[in-house]
Order: C-alpha cells, then sequence, then structure tokens
C-alpha cells in the first residue's frame, strides 16, 4: 500500500538477486543472510512463527503491511514491498527497494520490529501493531518462498500487487497447508489486519484439532 516513499537506492532485481548468493550486499551494515530456498533447511534455521506487521499510520491511515519470520532463538527474516520510489509516490509502476529475507538476527519480538523499522535506510517505518502466529519449520519455509515472490515482483500495482500482497499471501500459504478455506482476498492492509483475528477464529471452527492457527502474544 505503500506507493512511492522509497529512493531508488537498488532495484528489486538487484536485492532480490541476493536470494542466488550474487551481487553485491547493498545492506553492508545490516546482518543480511545471503540463502537460496535451497538452504532453507530443518538444520540451517528453525524459525517457528510468522509476525504480520503494519504501520497503521502509512498511507494517511491505510497502512503499510509486512511479514517477519524466524524466532528469537534462530534469527528473523524480514519481508517488505515498498512502493515505486520517488517524492510523489505512483500507485503503479517499476517496484524498488524491496527488502527480500534480510535477516534481522536473533533479538527479542519487540527488539526484532524496532530493528526492521529502521533496517532499510531509505525507508522506515513505524510498527505499531502485530499478529503473531505459532507454524512449524516447514511451514516457515514454505511461508518465507511466498513471502520472497510477492515482495520480488518486478510492478507494484496498488490493490492487486503492493505490499499488503507480502503478509496476505504468506497467511494464504499457510491456510492452504493447514487445509482451511481460502485464499483471502484484501487491499487495505489495517482493514485486513483489524479482520485477520476473527477471521482466524472463523477458519479455526473448521480446521481439524491438530491444525488449528493459533496467535501468540
Amino acid at each position: 500500500m505503500d506507493a512511492g516513499r522509497f529512493a531508488n537506492f537498488k532495484s528489486v532485481s538487484a536485492t532480490f538477486s541476493l536470494l542466488n548468493g550474487d551481487g553485491k550486499n547493498p545492506f553492508s551494515h545490516v546482518d543480511f543472510t545471503k540463502f537460496s530456498m535451497d538452504d532453507l533447511s530443518e538444520k540451517s534455521i528453525s524459525p517457528t512463527d510468522v509476525i504480520f506487521l503494519f504501520d497503521t499510520k502509512a498511507v494517511n491511515g491505510l497502512g503499510h503491511g509486512a511479514a517477519l519470520i524466524g524466532n528469537e532463538k534462530d534469527g528473523w527474516y524480514y519481508y517488505s514491498l515498498n512502493g515505486t520510489g520517488g517524492d510523489t509516490g505512483r500507485a503503479y509502476g517499476d517496484a524498488v527497494g524491496a527488502d527480500i529475507g534480510i535477516r534481522i538476527g536473533k533479538l527479542s519480538l519487540k527488539d526484532a520490529i524496532k530493528a526492521a523499522n529502521t533496517v532499510n535506510p531509505e525507508y522506515k517505518h513505524d510498527y505499531d501493531k502485530s499478529i503473531r502466529i505459532e507454524t512449524s519449520k516447514s511451514e516457515d519455509k514454505a511461508m518465507m518462498q511466498e513471502a520472497a515472490k510477492a515482495a520480488g515482483v518486478k510492478k507494484y500495482i496498488l490493490t492487486s500487487q503492493d505490499c499488503l500482497t507480502v503478509p496476505m499471501e504468506s497467511f494464504n500459504k499457510l491456510l492452504k497447508m493447514r487445509g482451511g478455506l481460502g485464499p483471502q482476498t484484501a487491499h487495505i492492509p489495517n482493514a485486513w489486519g483489524f479482520f485477520l483475528p476473527a477471521s482466524i477464529r472463523m477458519y479455526n471452527l473448521y480446521l481439524p484439532s491438530d491444525s488449528k492457527i493459533k496467535q501468540k502474544k
């Protein structure tokens, strides 16, 4: 949803290439892990939660959505699609400056969110709301793939391929793996974040007892 508040310091393709281990790290001051999806084995990483982040004051109150995947023990990975760049902002255009699997580090959730606010020096956030869901290692691996795909698009398209796509598609992947009905579709980050807890309660009415979605504080 955050069309255009990003300076074009690196293209998405250049940042996304880090997932394959090539290119130079534009975040030299950040603990950024270069990895491919094949590297996300049970031995190399063991994340067990997904955190949906919301900057509720962004975009004139419509909000900005992003995702943290991981845990305090093994570290967090941050995903955010950040708009089209420039001072004016556009609802459609080349996506620039996305955060794709930036490793935040082994921090408490509070400190991880604080780090996510400023991990990208060209586009700072003020995340003031989060929804934490307990997951498995295999689910997190799959959600990392979905989040990377959503954040790594070449074009930013408001209401169909924007910042909300990152957390929403990650949740849809989790929902599908649990056997729930879906997928969810939404256009406004703050609205999606507001209704998500109620949606989870509804899904849990139909999910098997061993597949229910558990929110964590």
